[in-house]
């Protein structure tokens, strides 16, 4: 007997129906109901009624199966969204002018000598 167990916890999903999730069974019905309501109510040839269903479908579909990277459509849509209609300012600030303005010079003190002279001071401050 073999039993399968998951190397992630988290890829754990519970099946309800068959190989479905509940969240996929719930899109499947709808898009089920969506589907055919739009074939009885349009009154176009068949051939045309089949791509208005198709594409009536696709994204209530998409909804309930599509995860990137363990992220649902409607997380997925709105990161993008937010991404790209909502730009954040990011200031470029070079690394070598933050470092520049950060140093300050002493004449005659070596590195390992300002190292020693400040860690004498945290001494004296914490006694």
């Amino acid at each position: 007997m073999v039993v399968n167990i998951n190397a992630q916890i988290s890829n754990y999903k519970e099946r309800v129906v068959g190989n479905y999730t509940l969240r996929q069974v719930i899109c499947l019905i709808l898009a089920l109901m969506v589907g055919t309501s739009t074939y009885f109510y349009l009154d176009f040839q068949k051939d045309i009624k089949q791509f208005v269903i198709i594409f009536t479908i696709l994204p209530i579909i998409a909804v309930g199966f599509y995860t990137y990277q363990g992220v649902t459509c409607e997380k997925f849509i709105y990161y993008m969204m937010r991404e790209f209609l909502l730009p954040q300012k990011r200031p470029f600030v070079p690394d070598w002018e933050t470092a520049v303005n950060n140093i300050e010079y002493k004449e005659g003190v070596s590195g390992a000598e300002e190292i020693s002279e400040n860690n004498r001071k945290r001494k004296v401050k914490n006694l």
